[in-house]
């Protein structure tokens, strides 16, 4: 049997929870089944060049500029001289738009679209009117929980028929089983001790995270647990403003931002707790939350987006309202003062990451989600 043939196409990928799945997803397919090729309207970023080398083909910067109407025939002309079966695109408002007239340029059968947010940072659906005017070519829309389902049958008003549930997904492996030397290096580096009480927030600096509720909670605490340290990992646009406001107050010595990091696992082993305060936008199924209750780290996030999917609260882990620096710090003052005992949380938590979201599940949903619009079920 002929593999299926699937292109996947988005604006570029560099760092971030949607960069990640993607990059598992590319890993995990059997190739003896599927043939992919990856293609990017610009540079292709850190995660986008290493998938183009690990694929069967793959091109980037097939965009040249912002009316580059020769964008649609080069993608066109990718699709077509790759037998493209299935195109793949996540919710990049370009990748949708070019995606879309390319493959039915190309005569591309199938289409498929993978929504990785819940509406806008400005409060706008998380689909354009144009993406919206597309969408009925497209054969299956994946939302990444049940409630995600919801949001957009609801929202964005896609007919339910054609909405895939396929949850992201991590190596729970990764994540428990850290070498002992990669941790004492973290700590050595960051002057941890057994002492500390230690934060960790893992997230691109974008505003929907809500990093300030996290910088004045700690600002609080810090007050009266001088032992307290809060790690900040992640890259973004908000980097440079978070630096300024921890020099500005002096708290260097107890809030790092770390930026970008290949070490997160062995981070993760470091901290006592992990949070996500985050507004009501955006947000849908963080990857950092599954990679901390895979540590057994206990996490206090947001009931924001599909975060209650993840967490019971109080059962495997404790939820806040959105960007809630009361909550927020309540939870966390409990536990540096009142010695929690978080062994249950922790238990749940994983049985949870191992039961709905392990790479190899939502590998194994997608390849069920191809084969069955290629009808090969």
């Amino acid at each position: 049997m002929s593999k299926i043939r699937i292109s996947f196409v988005a604006d570029s990928l560099d760092f971030g929870g949607t960069a990640n799945v993607v990059r598992e997803l590319v890993h995990g397919l059997d190739r003896d089944r599927f043939a992919l090729q990856q293609l990017f309207l610009k540079e292709a970023g850190s995660v986008g060049t290493r998938l183009i080398e690990q694929s069967d083909n793959g091109a980037d910067a097939l965009r040249k500029g912002r009316y580059d109407v020769a964008t649609l025939f080069r993608i066109a002309g990718k699709l077509r001289s790759f037998s493209t079966d299935i195109l793949y695109t996540v919710d990049h408002h370009n990748a949708i738009f070019w995606g879309t007239f390319a493959s039915v340029m190309a005569r591309t059968p199938k289409r498929v679209v993978a929504s990785h947010t819940t509406g806008r940072i400005d409060g706008s659906p998380s689909f354009s009117r144009t993406d919206r005017w597309m969408l009925p070519r497209y054969d299956s829309i994946v939302a990444l929980s049940a409630s995600h389902a919801g949001y957009l049958s609801d929202t964005e008003g896609i007919p339910v028929n054609k909405i895939d549930i396929i949850e992201n997904g991590i190596d729970p492996d990764r994540y428990e089983h850290v070498p002992p030397e990669a941790i004492q290096k973290c700590r050595e580096e960051l002057g941890l001790t057994d002492e500390h009480f230690v934060v960790l927030m893992t997230a691109v600096m974008r505003p929907e995270k809500a990093h300030s509720v996290t910088l004045r909670v700690a600002r609080r605490l810090i007050r009266n647990h001088r032992n307290l340290r809060v790690l900040l990992v992640g890259d973004g646009p908000l980097l440079e403003e978070v630096e300024k406001w921890i020099s500005r107050f002096a708290l260097d010595r107890y809030i790092f931002a770390l930026g970008r990091r290949t070490d997160v696992p062995a981070l993760l082993k470091t901290a006592n707790v992990m949070v996500l305060p985050s507004y009501p936008a955006v947000e849908t199924l963080p990857l950092a939350v599954i990679e901390a209750m895979a540590s057994g780290v206990p996490v206090i996030a947001s009931a924001v987006g599909s975060v209650p999917d993840m967490i019971e609260d109080e059962y495997s882990g404790w939820l806040i309202g959105p960007a809630d620096l009361d909550g927020l710090e309540m939870r966390l003052r409990n536990l540096i003062e009142s010695s929690t005992d978080t062994r249950d949380i922790v238990a749940n938590a994983r049985k949870t990451v191992h039961e709905r979201y392990t790479t190899a599940r939502m590998v194994q949903l997608y390849a069920r989600l191809f084969e069955r619009l290629m009808q090969r079920e």
